[in-house]
Parts: structure tokens; sequence; C-alpha cells
């Protein structure tokens, strides 16, 4: 069996301490730590069509077009048609609404 000594200081004579094996490091100063990007949803009309972006009509009433942007990680669960309703996953970078998940709605048929 062996026997361990432990010595232990004082702690204003022995400022790291608190440093150990696999704890995570002391930080000085203040930290700043970036949001998660937050995924909002959406519906509405496709008003048009491009290459890597689309644009909803959001109202009928007060009519409102956000452009939604198509990267290489939005999942498409069928094809764009313009006048086809909508429903998008998004999350907003820089101003840029970057779609992450799109499903094209059929109409229902009822009107109101």
């Amino acid at each position: 069996m062996r026997l361990r000594l432990v010595l232990s200081w004082p702690r204003p004579f022995w400022p790291a301490s608190r440093l150990r094996w696999g704890a995570p490091p002391l930080l000085i100063g203040p930290q700043e730590k970036t949001p998660a990007a937050e995924i909002r949803s959406v519906s509405g009309r496709i008003g048009s069509v491009g290459d890597a972006e689309f644009t909803l009509d959001l109202n009928k009433k007060e009519p409102e077009k956000r452009k939604m942007l198509i990267d290489s990680e939005t999942k498409m669960e069928s094809q764009l048609a313009i006048g086809a309703n909508a429903a998008v996953d998004y999350c907003s970078s820089d101003g840029k609404n970057i779609a992450t998940r799109v499903m094209v709605v059929p109409d229902s048929g009822l009107r109101p």
C-alpha cells in the first residue's frame, strides 16, 4: 500500500491553486458568447423563385414579402412553384434569412 503525501499551500501564496488537470481554464476579463442561431417558422405563398433564393408573400391584406436564401444544407421536401403555399423554417444571419427546411403545402380547397 502506498502512502501519498499532499502538500497544501495557503491560497494567498498559491495563485494557481484552482488549476487542476481536466478542469476548464480560468477566464479573465469579459467573455462574450455568440448566441446560437434561433430557428423561426413562417408560411405564405411563393411569389418568385430564383437559383438560390425565393420570395414569400406573407399577408393578403397587408402585402409583406420576405426573401429566403437556399444553401447546401436546406432540406427541400418538394419542388418550389410560384403561387404554391409553403411553410419555411429559417434562421437569420447578418440580416439574411437562410431557409433550413422548406415544405410546399397543397391548397386545402377551403376558402374563408
